[in-house]
């Protein structure tokens, strides 16, 4: 009880950073989606027949005029879970990261400055999250790059599914 009302008056007394601009020519969109590899069972759950999930982000190149009329996202709750997963810290103190607003906007239209733009994977390690670095995603987005964020679940600290199941972390096999 302690360790969250010191949170929420730690969070109201310390506001919440921002993130840098990103410096390039484009504004920055993305999507979510949630892809089920059919072929491919998942070795993780005690489901028989489960098949292997990802969710993943793609951000990618928008034109400024085109990204104005749509909201900025902020950072999902489970960047705070996920910090407190790793590091071993009430959620509670990560709690203030869903208020601190990215510069991507959900669903706005690729920019067509470009007839193509590279594509670079970002799979982040053992129980992180795609979100965690949003600065330089942003900054590569900002470029001309598209970048897709992959969480796998089981293997990033958390990760929420469409249908409300929630697949955290599991130490495989050695």
């Amino acid at each position: 009880m302690a360790v969250t009302a010191a949170s929420i008056y730690l969070t109201n007394l310390l506001p919440a950073f921002s993130m840098p601009d990103p410096t390039g020519k484009y504004a920055i969109g993305t999507i979510s989606q949630h892809l089920t590899d059919e072929a491919r069972d998942e070795t993780l759950t005690a489901e028989q027949g489960d098949k292997r999930e990802l969710m993943v982000n793609v951000w990618y190149p928008v034109d400024f005029d085109k990204a104005k009329s749509n909201p900025k996202e902020s950072y999902p709750s489970e960047l705070g879970e996920a910090i407190s997963l790793v590091f071993g810290v009430p959620k509670q103190l990560f709690s203030h990261v869903t208020t601190i607003p990215t510069h991507a906007v959900q669903g706005a239209e690729l920019s067509t400055a470009e007839s193509s733009y590279p594509v670079l994977l970002f799979s982040p390690g053992v129980r992180s999250t795609r979100f965690q670095s949003m600065t330089a995603v942003e900054e590569l987005v900002s470029h001309g790059y598209i970048v897709v964020g992959i969480d796998h679940p089981y293997t990033s600290a958390k990760v929420s599914l469409p249908d409300g199941r929630t697949a955290f972390y599991q130490v495989g096999p050695e």
